[in-house]
Parts: C-alpha cells; sequence; structure tokens
C-alpha cells in the first residue's frame, strides 16, 4: 500500500478518532468491502 501510495496510485486517510476509538461506521464498510472480495 505504501508504495502505490507514493506512486499517487491510491489515497490513504488517517482516520479521526473520538477519544482514542476507531470509527465503527468505517470498520463496518472496510468489513463489507473485504466480504465482497
Amino acid at each position: 500500500i505504501a508504495d502505490m501510495a507514493a506512486e499517487g496510485l491510491v489515497h490513504v486517510h488517517q482516520p479521526q478518532l473520538e477519544a482514542g476509538k476507531p470509527d465503527l461506521n468505517l470498520l463496518e464498510r472496510v468489513l463489507s468491502g473485504l466480504r465482497r472480495l
């Protein structure tokens, strides 16, 4: 991923954490995408 980001092929976003907790909506979207693979 880092190489692809360096080449400009993907964009890596740093999520904003609320009180040190991950964004559950984002995690659910990632999990849904992984299940579709």
